[in-house]
């Protein structure tokens, strides 16, 4: 299973990868669920072995391009302190100023609009986001 998981994980690229995205990824070529804290224990031990990035917002990148070098830096991504910051709404909308503030709040990291607002219509084009009403939320999450 860790080859499929790292299959996974370099398919997301710098997108970065969630875990319900592994799980489903695993369930699309397995055929069957996996259980989360499986998939869990296996990113660790691929974050060990410095095969897999652990940004510490539950978004897992590629440790090394499938070439074999270095791939991104440690810190965490506009894209993926966005995703952090949605998932942490507990599927509430949030308004962009409202993204701002939570990552500034978690992560003392200032994003201008000029950078968020590209970076939210990236992940709308992916499908990872919707925007409702004025306000952005996970794919499959309702605004409230």
């Amino acid at each position: 299973m860790p080859e499929l998981v790292l299959l996974a994980v370099h398919e997301a690229a710098n997108d970065g990868a969630t875990l319900p995205y592994i799980g489903a990824k695993l369930h699309q070529r397995l055929g069957r669920r996996i259980d989360p804290s499986l998939i869990v224990a296996t990113l660790k031990n691929l974050a060990f072995s410095k095969e897999v990035v652990d940004r510490s917002t539950r978004f897992y990148a590629p440790g090394t391009s499938l070439a074999g070098g270095r791939a991104g830096s440690e810190a965490p991504t506009i894209k993926s302190l966005v995703v952090e910051a949605l998932e942490n709404a507990h599927g509430v909308g949030l308004g962009g100023a409202a993204i701002r503030d939570a990552i500034e709040k978690r992560h003392g990291r200032t994003i201008a609009l000029s950078s968020l607002n590209p970076v939210l219509r990236q992940l709308e084009r992916a499908r990872r986001v919707a925007h409702v009403r004025r306000k952005w939320a996970l794919s499959g999450m309702r605004s409230r």
